[in-house]
This record gives C-alpha cells, structure tokens and sequence, in this order.
C-alpha cells in the first residue's frame, strides 16, 4: 500500500487509473497486470475470494465490491459507478435487469465462464492505438467509432470467435499476460488489422445515439430510453417475416428492397452485422418520422402491431394515433 497525502488514504501500491471510457473488466484486467499478477489471482486476494470471470462482471458493482475498491484506490463512488453498464441507467434504458437481459446491451451468453455470444464489440483503430475495452462497446446500439470514422467488429476476424480477452492469461503459468489486448485469446490474431471506414450513414446514426446516451434526452423526447425502446420496436419488426405482425417489414420491402431477416432468434441476440442494416433503417424511419407515417397510411399499418406486447412512448402515439 501507498499512503497519498492528497486524499488522505493508503492505495494499492500497483494501481493504474481507469482510462476514457474504460469498462470494469478491462481496467481490472490491467489493474492487476499492473501488480504482476494475473486478474483470477488479483481478484481472489483484494476482492476476498471474488469469483470475476463466471459471470457478467460488467452489469453492476457488488456493494462489497465497490466499497473495497472505493477504500484502496483513489477514484470515489461516482467514478467507480461509471465504469459499469448500470451507469447507463436512465438514458439507454429506464432500469437494468440484473437476473436477465437487458434491451440495450449485447448478451455474452454465459456459459460457466465461456462466452457463446459477441458481447464484446471493438473498434481495429483503437485497439492498434490504444488497446483497453470501452464501456459503449458493449451498447446494442453501437456501429461505429465517431473518434476513427471505422465501423465496429464484434469476434476475431481470424477465427470468427468472441471477444473474450481475459483468457490472454490462460494457459502460461509463468508469464501474466503472453499478448496484448488487440490479440484474439484463440488464435492469437491481432484484431487491429485491417480497420474498414464506416459509411456516412452509419457514423450520422452513431453521432445521434452517442449524443442521447450523453445527454439522457433526445428533442422531442425527455428521457432517452424512451427513444431507444422504440428504436428497438422498430427494428424487431421489420427484421422478421411474419403473416400476423409483419406489414412493417414488407411496406419497408416495397419501399427500400431487400432486408436482413431474423428468424429462430430474438433481434437482441443477433451478431452486429445481422442487426447492422436494420438498425439504420429503423433509425432512418424515427429520423423522419414523416416517412414512417408515409408507410403507416399507405400499407395500413395497424397500430397492435406497433403496441404489440407493450406501448410505445406517448409522443410516438400521438403521432401515428390516426
């Protein structure tokens, strides 16, 4: 331990400050690097005994959790908070579901402690520059990097595997950490390679969400997850064929041509390039909302199928109530 007289408490003498948007698990991983240790091993010595890696340890702060790290580093409540997904409470989604899914952030389909699903997205240009995890890499709504103008990747290009960089460490009981973190845990590809541009389309979608999430309100809306549910409304319907709840999809067929179809899975398990295209339509819709009221009267959409399984927000209502 180091006593720092500035905030009158002793820290761990191998602490590293979280860096810009840093998520939990990725400081924590560097953390205990820093202290020449591996995370498992750190986390059973300063967290007593906390398992880290079978579960989604980026969600929420155990209390005892937060409270050990509040004591031994110097980063206070506010900003050990902010490195977790339940910060996101209030602007991506009204309150975060800690026994289940979450609309807005991607699953990692935990399995004991094997991740099944792309739940950890990341941007070639920052890993090659930078490599640490952001916090928004893990938002459903994330497509690009506003900072490097490239579009986001969800698994090793290699070896299509997740990303699942706490296992850097597995397998070498002499060395901490053999890679770094721009390196696939499978197959040891550098997954910074080969950065593709994202389109315009896509970087002015990203520029809106990133802005809501932010600000926690939208212009017409006063709460920001109010817009993101119904984002996730529209882009539920049109990415499935269905006889019953399907008119959305096909006026947007007649209207835009062919679009990604999702059966045999609900949209918030789909991979980014499944829900890439589909995303931007249904952002293209709410941007104009003029266009979705074009479709609505055209092909006589009917209202259940927006208010299917739950209300859409009051302004959204009012504008398609006709």
């Amino acid at each position: 331990m180091v006593y720092v007289p500035k905030i009158k408490k002793d820290i761990w003498a191998g602490y590293t400050p979280p860096k810009k948007d840093e998520i939990f698990s990725s400081w924590f991983f560097r953390l205990a690097q820093s202290h020449l240790l591996k995370s498992q091993s750190f986390s059973h010595i300063v967290l007593e005994g906390y398992s880290l890696w079978n579960r989604d340890n980026d969600l929420y702060s155990q209390e005892f959790v937060t409270n050990i790290l509040e004591k031994n580093t110097p980063l206070n409540l506010h900003q050990i908070n902010n490195l977790f997904l339940s910060s996101y409470e209030g602007s991506l989604f009204e309150k975060l579901n800690t026994k289940g899914f979450t609309v807005g952030i991607i699953s990692l389909k935990m399995y004991h402690r094997k991740r099944k699903g792309n739940g950890m997205m990341y941007c070639p240009s920052c890993m090659k520059n930078n490599p640490y995890y952001r916090k928004h890499w893990r938002v459903f709504y994330s497509l690009a990097c506003l900072d490097c103008g490239t579009e986001l990747n969800d698994h090793c290009p290699h070896c299509k595997n997740p990303i699942v960089f706490h296992r850097l460490e597995q397998g070498f009981k002499s060395e901490i950490n053999r890679s770094p973190m721009n390196f696939c845990s499978y197959c040891g590809y550098d997954i910074s390679l080969n950065p593709i541009k994202a389109s315009i389309q896509c970087l002015k979608f990203q520029k809106k969400i990133n802005s809501y999430l932010k600000d926690g309100h939208t212009e017409y809306l006063g709460y920001s997850h109010l817009y993101f549910e119904m984002l996730y409304k529209i882009s539920s319907l049109i990415s499935r064929e269905s006889d019953l709840w399907g008119r959305l999809r096909k006026a947007c067929k007649q209207e835009f041509g062919d679009i990604p179809v999702i059966n045999g899975k609900y949209f918030y398990l789909t991979t980014l390039q499944e829900r890439k295209d589909i995303l931007l339509l249904a952002f293209k819709l709410l941007d104009d909302l003029d266009l979705l009221i074009y479709l609505v009267k055209k092909y006589n959409i009917r209202l259940s199928e927006l208010t299917k399984e739950k209300t859409i927000p009051f302004y959204y209502l009012e504008k398609l109530k006709f």
